[in-house]
């Protein structure tokens, strides 16, 4: 019987806030992975990779209101695990 690592979904930033045009740097610091979707919540595409790279994303308001945008990783493996 083999038993995969289930992949774990970590990433940070150092700011998530500020004025726009926002320009977000997101580190990848996720576990047992190969692939990551990242869905960034603002109507943009969600973006595929297969690195760990620094991902660079801007946000955009152009309303009167502060506007505040989900930012979700998926992370699966070769394996098929997520």
């Amino acid at each position: 019987m083999v038993v995969h690592a289930k992949p774990k979904a970590i990433f940070e930033v150092k700011r998530s806030a500020d004025c726009p045009p926002f320009e977000v740097a997101i580190g990848n610091t996720s576990e047992a992975g190969d692939f990551y979707y990242w869905k960034f919540g603002d109507g943009s595409p969600d973006e595929q990779r297969i690195d760990k790279d620094t991902v660079r994303h801007p946000y955009e308001n152009f309303t009167a209101n502060t506007v505040t945008y989900p930012l979700n990783l998926l992370v699966s493996s070769i394996y098929n695990c997520t």
